[in-house]
């Protein structure tokens, strides 16, 4: 089955103030990272985009095996 995920901070999609549209960021391994700008904040708010070949109970048990995000979440450092 093929399926496109598209996800936020946290896998949910946030609205914040912001300013523009997305911009990619980087691509690789068929994974698309989009950045833009939160209006008043110093912090940018991101997306990330991609096909997964799986079944998708294999993504969602990945999703909600939260203990286990710090070995995947690049500069994470705590879940729970």
């Amino acid at each position: 089955m093929l399926f496109l995920i598209s996800s936020g901070l946290t896998f949910f999609v946030i609205n914040f103030g912001h300013n523009g549209t997305w911009e990619l960021k980087k691509e690789r391994d068929g994974i698309k990272v989009f950045t833009r700008s939160i209006a008043g904040s110093k912090y940018v708010e991101f997306k990330a985009e991609a096909i997964f070949k799986v079944p998708m109970q294999n993504f969602v048990d990945v999703l909600k095996n939260v203990e286990e995000y710090e070995e995947w979440v690049p500069d994470l450092k705590y879940s729970k």
